[in-house]
């Protein structure tokens, strides 16, 4: 088989030239014969190794788990147990990612329906204090969600409701002060 450029491989595979330098620079492909110019010159086994990598990192494994996929790969004859558990513990810590973004999704719907882009900045749910969440839920002032609405009916409710949040939230802020909990015992910056 003919020598391939490092041009042609990055074409073949998808993966920049950069990256197939950084592949080979921390193990992952092995270093390639040179040319009589001093240029990479790969075989066609490069080739499939860089596509078994560029496929890995697609489906999220991290460079440390490929490199031991490649490894056990090395030797064929030996039972597939070893990759199949790394690919649990990946499929396991991907579930947990996907299950955290969720969480993530909800509380910024919730968050932007919330806000609704109406009032200024000081009233803005999108912009509270992240060292005090529970500030999303005490209003700093009368917020009119409903300005079409007739002076005596809607408006006026939910003003009343947002009221009734803003107690709520200083009564679970003193609970947790009682309780003696505090912003550092839930992981917040401050």
């Amino acid at each position: 088989m003919t020598a391939l450029t490092i041009g042609y491989v990055s074409r073949k595979t998808g993966v920049k030239v950069p990256t197939i330098r950084y592949y080979e620079q921390i193990g992952l492909l092995a270093e390639p014969e040179r040319s009589a110019g001093n240029q990479r010159t790969y075989r066609g086994g490069a080739i499939k190794r860089l596509m078994f990598i560029a496929h890995a990192r697609e489906l999220g494994f991290s460079l440390e788990q490929i490199r031991e996929l490649l490894h056990l790969a090395d030797d064929p004859e030996q039972p597939c147990e070893q990759a199949n558990e790394i690919a649990v513990q990946h499929l396991a810590h991907i579930e947990s990612r996907v299950k955290r973004l969720r969480s993530l999704i909800k509380e910024l719907l919730n968050t932007v329906h919330v806000c609704g882009s109406t009032g200024t900045i000081a009233d803005c749910r999108v912009i509270r204090d992240p060292c005090r969440p529970w500030q999303m839920f005490v209003p700093r002032a009368p917020i009119n969600r409903y300005p079409e609405a007739d002076k005596k009916g809607t408006r006026r409710e939910a003003n009343a409701l947002n009221g009734t949040l803003g107690v709520l939230a200083e009564i679970i802020i003193a609970d947790f002060n009682l309780a003696g909990i505090t912003s550092k015992d839930h992981g917040w910056p401050c």
